[in-house]
């Protein structure tokens, strides 16, 4: 963390991290987060192995959240589903059966499409 306080869910426990926090999230475990805070911006530092395409993501919803107010649950919806549906070889949700993330982001992605609302976020080279 550099500044801020952000709540980071691991499975079920939950943990606040400030700044010079850290915590290590291993690939397949349920996570999340959010900023502790209704007021104050968050700004963290995130590292992925192998990156792929998550920086670009979470910095492209981060932004989204952040033009609406900072919380995650009010990224644009129809960009985030167009996001998810191009990722979806590289990022899934927790909780959720994958093959209803198909069908939930490929219908998204196709009303994204359909109202201009997929190029909020233009995507990086290789998902186009």
């Amino acid at each position: 963390m550099v500044s801020g306080k952000l709540i980071v869910t691991i499975g079920k426990k939950e943990v606040t991290l400030g700044p010079g926090e850290s915590a290590v999230i291993r690939s397949g475990e349920a996570h999340n987060f959010r900023n502790a805070s209704t007021t104050e911006r968050v700004e963290a530092e995130f590292w992925y192995e192998p990156a792929l395409n998550m920086e670009w993501m979470l910095q492209s919803m981060g932004e989204g959240a952040m033009d609406n107010g900072g919380d995650w649950k009010k990224t644009p919806v129809l960009p985030a589903m167009y996001v998810m549906w191009k990722l979806r070889d590289e990022y899934r949700l927790a909780g959720m059966p994958f093959w209803l993330q198909d069908v939930l982001f490929g219908f998204g992605a196709f009303l994204a499409r359909l109202t201009g609302a997929h190029k909020r976020w233009p995507l990086p080279e290789g998902l186009r």
